[in-house]
């Protein structure tokens, strides 16, 4: 096995980069792996689909940094069935890998040395993009767009700038007309102030959105909710936050779910929407399972977070 660590020196409040290499110079030996610390935007995707290209034999690749470096890294992964992704979170979410297991099991990359399960996972294919963990659609991104301010803040991290980031989001403009079809048939047809196709179980560092999603059963779990006022949306944010919408009885009233193989959203005029916490717009937004195309290397014996945090 030849290792690689795509690091981002720009993510989390300050630059794991020495961390990170210090402690592989003990797992593996100085000089028996390669690094990489990216410079900007898609050089992570860039820099892993180029070296995958010019090397064979199997390749095990660590993402080191948040939600949207794994993104690029497992996106540049897809359908090699000799390379292998993992993870080392340093950044403000790293969502992606609750879906495994603490955050804390995976900054010891002493499981490397033998003690590692393989996953072969499912990705959201999102407008010829690609989401690892989840893409959402309407309110949340508004809330996505507000996080950003926020996390460069002295002393906010990233469950606090997304909690700031919701306050601010629940007084701007709530609702967007919305036709959701779930494989082909009419799901929704009306005013809704979010919509979400998670594969993995959480994002926004602490909302469970799918707690009966598995990251390799070839659906996604399609959250919605309908227009309500800005009282109700911030008397119920929290039971959503907590993964209890299902049954919740008030919940119910405003939120639909379901599982899917495709799900395609489409507005009257632009839509902002997240792939992994990356913002876009769109008028249509076209979501659709690939079945196991990614392996996914995680430390042996760990549950993952079921209870909500």
């Amino acid at each position: 096995m030849k290792y690689l660590f795509i690091i981002n020196p720009a993510a989390g409040k300050k630059d794991a980069s020495s961390a990170i290499l210090k402690q592989a110079d003990i797992v593996f030996g100085e000089g028996n792996y390669d690094y990489y610390l990216t410079k900007g935007k898609l050089d992570a995707y860039n820099y892993t689909k180029e070296y995958i290209e010019k090397n064979e034999g199997n390749l095990a690749i660590i993402a080191c940094g948040g939600d949207g470096t794994l993104n690029e890294v497992g996106s540049a992964c897809l359908n090699h069935e000799n390379v292998y992704l993992a993870c080392f979170p340093v950044g403000s979410g790293n969502d992606f890998i609750k879906a495994f297991g603490p955050r804390d099991d995976f900054i010891d990359l002493s499981y490397f040395k033998g003690n590692y399960d393989i996953k072969k996972v499912d990705v959201l294919e999102v407008n010829n993009r690609y989401s690892l963990n989840v893409c959402n659609i309407g309110f949340d991104a508004v809330v996505v767009r507000y996080m950003e301010k926020f996390r460069r803040w002295p002393l906010i991290g990233g469950k606090m700038a997304y909690h700031l980031g919701v306050i601010f989001g629940i007084f701007s403009r709530l609702s967007k007309p919305m036709l959701i079809m779930k494989d082909g048939k009419e799901f929704f047809n009306e005013k809704a102030i979010l919509a979400v196709c998670s594969n993995g179980n959480y994002y926004g560092g602490s909302y469970y959105v799918g707690p009966d999603a598995e990251i390799d059963d070839g659906l996604l779990d399609l959250v919605v909710a309908k227009k309500v006022s800005r009282f109700t949306l911030a008397r119920l944010i929290k039971r959503y936050q907590k993964g209890i919408f299902k049954e919740d009885k008030a919940c119910q009233k405003i939120f639909s779910y379901d599982t899917a193989k495709e799900v395609v959203v489409e507005g009257k005029k632009d839509l902002w929407y997240t792939v992994d916490g990356e913002l876009m717009k769109a008028k249509k937004i076209k979501i659709e399972v690939l079945e196991r195309v990614l392996n996914f290397i995680y430390p042996k014996g760990i549950r993952r977070i079921k209870d909500g945090i």
